[in-house]
């Protein structure tokens, strides 16, 4: 029964990752109306911000959306014991764990977003092994 509790371990991290201030990173250009020089400005902004979202970058959101799904399966699994739920936790955890890496095209990769792919990586690992481990 402890050991189920450990598949929730990664997607609170995740969670509470998601909720601080500098996962998202955005890039904003400015052209000085004198010298024409260009300045590029970087905000930062939590993954369950609609900022990112209104600006075309729907993938933070998603990933946010998928893990707090995540996590929620997780604990009914802790609780449970069913394999339809680590099953979905694996799925679903391959799925977040794509989407968390699309923030490469956009060049906005943050510390905090690494760290949050790293917390999908270990899900996808902890599920595979529950997988192996509940037969039933």
């Amino acid at each position: 029964m402890k050991r189920r509790f450990f598949l929730l371990i990664f997607p609170v991290i995740a969670v509470i990752l998601e909720i601080l201030p500098g996962g998202v990173a955005m890039n904003f250009a400015d052209i000085d109306a004198l010298t024409g020089e260009i300045k590029v400005s970087v905000e930062k902004y939590s993954y369950f911000s609609m900022m990112p979202f209104g600006y075309g970058n729907h993938f933070p959101l998603i990933t946010a959306a998928l893990t707090c799904v995540i996590a929620v399966l997780a604990a009914v699994y802790a609780f449970t014991g069913k394999r339809p739920f680590v099953n979905a936790v694996f799925g679903l955890s391959i799925a977040a764990l794509v989407v968390s890496v699309v923030p490469v095209v956009f060049r906005s990769y943050t510390l905090t977003g690494i760290f949050i792919t790293a917390s999908m990586v270990g899900s996808v690992i902890f599920a595979r092994a529950e997988r192996i481990n509940n037969k039933e």
